[in-house]
């Protein structure tokens, strides 16, 4: 719906970690975002990281490799999220870069 309303960006506030309860929803959901992949509208959709800054991959496959190789498609870090209903309200862009010890982190 956002996109068919001209949304300038689309922020998806939600962790996409885990499975659905019905594989067909994942499936949904990849079904529609490579449709939107097509669009020029930027998405940024919610990662957080383990404790050694790695970002934490989702266990929906298709995700991460979708999200990686698609130009509009972007990951965020949430600046706060409301630990009561877990809904993403700020986010801030992120960096993978090398450290010192060649190794990558964010």
């Amino acid at each position: 719906m956002a996109a068919q309303n001209d949304a300038k960006v689309i922020v998806v506030d939600i962790l996409l970690y885990n499975q659905a309860c019905h594989p067909d929803e994942d499936n949904k959901l990849i079904e529609t975002l490579k449709k939107l992949s097509r669009k020029d509208i930027p998405i940024i959709f919610s990662v957080s990281l383990s404790q050694k800054g790695i970002i934490k991959k989702s266990q929906i496959h298709e995700l991460d490799a979708l999200i990686d190789k698609t130009p509009n498609f972007y990951k965020g870090l949430p600046l706060i999220m409301a630990s009561q209903d877990g809904v993403v309200r700020y986010f801030s862009g992120y960096k993978v870069a090398n450290d010192e010890r060649g190794q990558q982190s964010v």
